[in-house]
């Protein structure tokens, strides 16, 4: 089932005026009414819909600050080594490379470092990159680093450099946008866009633009792949998430809101391809997008299958499909 339609059908049966009846014997109280006389009277006296959810809020939260101060604390219990002190300069953008032997950053001024991750040695001179570097990414093979950032005056036309990691050399370079992400087979590079030019997809040996010229944003200031590359997410500045079918460069679904106050955000995939954003204001949030859980959520919502009418009213094109079995 496509992602697109599992979408819809998430938001439809979240608000389904007319949900499966539950048997309960008559005159049975709801178990919202015999927890209700457990309540203090300032939530009791509230009407049962609005009782329902101040609960779910307050349970929420409450599970939520116990799942957050574990993972808190865990490290607490393991402290760690600080091992890069004392720098004379601002660390800007870092990334481990993904073999995990060499840690890359910029600085404030624009330098370049590689270290080598276990003895923390610098590995080679530094290297001048950009006025204002702003994000770093390396290949998925670990051979080369790409940077964007202003190229001269700070708040100039933004590029895209891509470095051989090996021996500093420069391999292109080419106009680009806030935003930067490497397809996990290693052969483009995305960078983000804005109303005009959109996301661009450029090919990684030379940054020949080969596709993309997605507006999804007034600007795009990051962008990820999923782990399989099937899926690209951008944020807006507005706290906006939408993500895209890189094949047939098709929007999946609405635009998720991770920050109800209109705040920039960061996206990243986990391992298991589940959707990582946090925010300007605070907000941590996760998202499971694989298919087969977006279904299960959608059948567990509705308790049943779409009519043969809200299958028409879809224009889906597809012949009808009993998804929840």
């Amino acid at each position: 089932m496509p992602r697109a339609l599992l979408y819809y059908l998430l938001q439809t049966w979240a608000t389904d005026p007319h949900p499966p009846a539950q048997a309960r014997k008559k005159g049975t109280p709801t178990m919202s009414d015999r927890l209700a006389a457990h309540l203090p009277p300032a939530i009791r006296n509230l009407p049962a819909r609005t009782r329902r959810l101040t609960i779910g809020a307050a349970a929420a939260i409450t599970i939520g600050a116990a799942v957050a101060i574990t993972a808190l604390l865990a490290p607490a219990a393991r402290p760690g080594i600080a091992a890069f002190t004392g720098l004379p300069y601002q660390v800007y953008s870092v990334a481990f490379s993904p073999d995990g032997r060499r840690i890359a950053w910029t600085d404030d001024n624009g330098v370049l470092y590689y270290f080598d991750a276990a003895s923390r040695r610098q590995l080679g001179p530094a290297r001048s990159t950009l006025s204002r570097p702003r994000q770093l990414t390396w290949s998925p093979d670990s051979r080369h680093v790409a940077v964007v950032g202003a190229a001269h005056d700070p708040d100039g036309p933004v590029v895209i450099v891509v470095y051989n990691a090996s021996t500093g050399d420069e391999d292109w370079r080419g106009p680009a946008s806030d935003g930067l992400a490497w397809s996990p087979d290693g052969t483009i590079i995305a960078t983000g866009g804005d109303a005009a030019t959109g996301i661009q997809m450029l090919r990684a040996s030379d940054g020949t633009v080969v596709g993309g010229g997605w507006k999804d944003h007034a600007k795009t200031p990051t962008i990820a792949y999923s782990p399989d590359g099937s899926i690209i997410a951008s944020t807006g500045l507005d706290g906006s998430v939408v993500l895209r079918d890189v094949a047939t460069g098709e929007q999946i679904g609405p635009a998720l809101t991770s920050s109800h106050n209109r705040q920039a955000s960061v996206v990243r995939f986990d391992a298991a391809g589940r959707l990582i954003v946090s925010t300007a204001d605070g907000g941590l949030w996760q998202w499971t997008i694989a298919l087969p859980c977006l279904l299960h959520q959608a059948c567990t919502i509705a308790g049943r299958n779409l009519t043969t009418q809200e299958w028409a009213d879809l224009h889906t094109g597809r012949p009808y499909l009993a998804a929840c079995g």
